[in-house]
C-alpha cells in the first residue's frame, strides 16, 4: 500500500533548527492504518511535484498491492528540505535531481544513490532553453552578455547551461544567471525579466501554449543525455534494513517499467496529481524512465566533471572511491539482487547511453564505466 500525503512546504533556503524540526515532524506525520503497521514495513520517502519523480506515478502503478511495504509519500518544495529530513530521521529515503546526489557524495553526506530513475536523450529531450515570442536571440551564440533564468544555482537546469555556453564557446562570466522558481518563469520571461530560460516540463509548455514563447535549444545538444532523477537513501538505515530496501528498488522498478509501457495512463496520472489541465499533459516532455535502474555511469562522471569545472562542487579527493561508495556499491547491494527477483528487461535504449561521447570526459568511456557496463 502506498500513498501521496500532502505537506506543508518549506523554502528552499534559510533552515532554522526550528524549521528543520517543522520538516522532521511533517515528514513523520504519516499515519498508516493498524492492518499496514502489522503487515507492511513503513518507508517515509519524501518528493517534489514534477512529472519527472517516479513517486508522482505510484499511485497508478501500485506497485505494492502485496502490502509488502507502506510507502509513505511526503511533498516537499526543494531538495534541500528533503535532505535536511534524511539527515535529522525523518525520512528514510527520497527521490532527488542528480546534480543533488552528486552534491551529497562530494560532500560526504551519508546518503547513498539506490537507483537513477530516468534520462533524458535525444530522442526523450527533457529541459529546453526558451525565450520570448519577439526575442531577437536566435542562436545559443547571441546568448553572450545575455540573462538566463534557472530553478536554482547548482541545479540541474544551471548544469544545462553551463554546456550550452560550452557548445557555442560563451565565456560563463559573460552571462548572468539568475533563479527562478517555476511557478514564475514563463511570466519572467514573456515580461523581458530575463533573456532566456532554462526550464523544465511542463513549464516550457506553459510558455509555448499561453505567451507564444519558442524554443531556443534542448538541453541536450549540450548533454547528449544526462540522468535526470535518482533514489536516494539514508546509508545507514539502508544497511540495517537489507530487505525492505531491496523490496523499495523493486518496486520503484516496477513503476518506471509501467510509465514506459502506459504512456497514456501515465499522463493521466500525472494531470491528477500535479493538477494540470489535460491539453498541458498531452503535451509536456517526459523523460525516458530506466528500466533496470542501474546508473549509467559515464553519464554521472560527466555530471560530477562539469560541476567541479564550473565550481558548483568542490573536488572529491578520490572521485573513483566516492563513485563507488555512493553509486556502483549501492546499485550491486540492493538494485542487482532486485533485478534478481522480479527479472532483469531488455532496455536498450538506457544501455546504448554508456557509449556517448560526452563533453566533460576526458578518457576512454570504458575507465568511467561500472561493472554491469564492461
Amino acid at each position: 500500500m502506498s500513498s501521496i500525503v500532502q505537506k506543508p512546504l518549506y523554502p528552499l533556503g534559510g533552515l532554522t533548527r526550528r524549521s528543520v524540526l517543522a520538516l522532521t515532524a511533517a515528514a513523520a506525520a504519516s499515519q498508516i492504518s493498524p492492518f499496514n503497521a502489522r503487515a507492511a514495513a513503513a518507508v517515509k520517502l519524501g518528493y517534489l511535484n514534477i512529472n519527472a519523480m517516479t513517486s508522482v506515478y505510484v499511485p497508478a502503478a501500485n506497485p505494492w498491492s502485496d502490502k509488502t511495504l507502506d510507502i509513505q509519500f511526503s511533498k516537499f518544495q526543494g531538495g534541500p528540505t528533503i535532505i535536511q529530513a534524511i539527515q535529522s530521521g525523518g525520512l528514510h529515503a527520497g527521490e532527488l535531481a542528480a546534480s543533488v546526489a552528486i552534491s551529497l557524495a562530494s560532500r560526504g553526506i551519508p546518503i547513498v544513490c539506490l537507483l537513477t530513475c530516468n534520462h533524458a536523450t535525444s530522442t526523450r529531450p527533457y529541459n529546453r532553453m526558451m525565450v520570448a515570442k519577439d526575442s531577437k536571440i536566435r542562436s545559443l551564440g547571441d546568448l553572450d552578455g545575455k540573462t538566463i533564468g534557472v530553478l536554482a544555482l547548482g541545479t540541474l537546469d544551471h548544469v544545462e547551461v553551463l554546456t550550452l555556453l560550452k557548445k557555442a564557446d560563451i565565456d560563463p562570466r559573460r552571462v548572468k544567471i539568475v533563479p527562478v522558481p517555476v511557478p514564475n518563469q514563463a511570466q519572467a520571461l514573456a515580461a523581458g525579466q530575463v533573456d532566456a530560460m532554462m526550464m523544465p516540463p511542463p513549464a516550457d509548455s506553459v510558455a509555448e501554449m499561453q505567451f507564444g514563447a519558442r524554443m531556443l535549444a534542448d538541453a541536450t545538444e549540450g548533454l547528449p543525455y544526462y540522468p535526470v532523477e535518482v533514489l536516494v537513501v539514508d546509508a545507514a538505515w539502508a544497511e540495517a534494513n537489507t530487505e525492505t530496501v531491496r523490496a523499495l528498488v523493486s518496486g520503484w522498478l516496477t513503476v518506471g517499467r509501467w510509465i514506459e509501457s502506459n504512456q497514456a495512463k501515465a499522463r493521466q496520472a500525472a494531470r491528477t496529481t500535479l493538477g494540470i489541465s489535460a491539453e498541458l499533459s498531452d503535451v509536456m516532455h517526459l523523460p525516458r524512465w530506466c528500466l533496470n535502474g542501474l546508473p549509467v555511469m559515464p553519464g554521472m562522471w560527466n555530471l560530477y566533471n562539469t560541476m567541479v569545472a564550473n565550481k558548483l562542487v568542490d573536488p572529491s579527493p578520490d572521485p573513483a572511491a566516492m563513485m563507488k561508495r555512493y553509486f556502483i556499491d549501492p546499485a550491486m547491494k540492493y538494485v542487482i539482487p532486485a533485478l534478481q527477483e522480479i527479472g532483469r528487461v531488455d532496455d536498450k535504449e538506457t544501455d546504448s547511453l554508456k557509449s556517448i561521447p560526452l563533453p566533460y570526459l576526458t578518457e576512454d568511456l570504458r575507465n568511467y564505466s561500472a561493472p554491469w557496463e564492461v
